[in-house]
């Protein structure tokens, strides 16, 4: 395996991926809702697996309304959630992402057991979750 290669790469490597790429997923829109930058490697994950799943078993949330589980939807969802106060346990001892409140988690994916992937508004990765 090549040294220079990104743990995408290796992914499609390992996978056996043999799709195209996608184009500008559309991101703008919902890193403007989310009030930050989503990490550039999740991006471009999402852009080089079209639709955004490996093998039924790992689902990425995509940007856009035409994926199954978008990620701005999944995000309003999961905020609805966490304002009852048992749900909001669901991701203790973090809290959700809210703009203007400081650090929190933000829901990237799920797995066919219901675990919930998510990363910190920092992009410190956390996870996988109990959902």
């Amino acid at each position: 395996m090549n040294d220079q290669q990104t743990w995408i790469d290796r992914i499609i490597e390992v996978t056996g991926w043999r799709h195209d790429p996608a184009g500008d997923a559309g991101w703008e829109p919902v890193e403007a809702e989310l009030g930050i930058v989503l990490p550039s490697d999740f991006k471009e994950l999402c852009r080089r697996f079209v639709p955004g799943a490996f093998y039924a078993y790992l689902d990425l949330l995509r940007p856009t309304d035409d994926h199954a589980q978008p990620l701005h939807r999944t995000w309003a969802s999961c905020r609805q959630w966490a304002a009852g106060q048992e749900s909001a346990q669901l991701w203790a001892p973090y809290d959700l992402y809210e703009p203007d409140k400081g650090p929190g988690l933000i829901q990237w994916g799920s797995d066919q057991t219901e675990g919930e992937l998510v990363v910190t508004r920092d992009g410190v990765a956390v996870g996988p979750s109990a959902g």
